[in-house]
């Protein structure tokens, strides 16, 4: 799937675990929407990884930490939703981006 996988939707799932650091595998991903949910933990730094990520939603969960600057420095992305998290800060790039 790293290499055919382009949008992953998981919108108001229940789910309740952490973002995995694999996510990052999904290289042709360009839509990724887990809103609603309760993922908990850091924001992996793989997701940096992610070139062709257009659309990250992560907003509504239980979300920690800083978000890695290098999420916010990916070529490709134009929205980035994170509000209603718990988040202690972000890079100054993120300003461009955060809905």
């Amino acid at each position: 799937m790293s290499g055919t996988l382009k949008e992953i939707l998981l919108i108001n799932n229940g789910l309740s675990s952490c973002f995995l650091p694999e996510i990052g595998l999904l290289r042709e991903l360009t839509v990724l929407d887990v809103s609603f949910n309760q993922l908990a933990g850091p924001l992996p730094l793989k997701l940096a990884l992610m070139r062709k990520l257009e659309q990250l939603d992560v907003a509504h969960n239980l979300l920690t930490g800083a978000v890695p600057s290098g999420i916010c420095d990916l070529p490709r992305l134009k929205n980035f939703t994170l509000a209603y998290n718990f988040f202690t800060g972000e890079a100054p790039s993120c300003a461009r981006l955060v809905a």
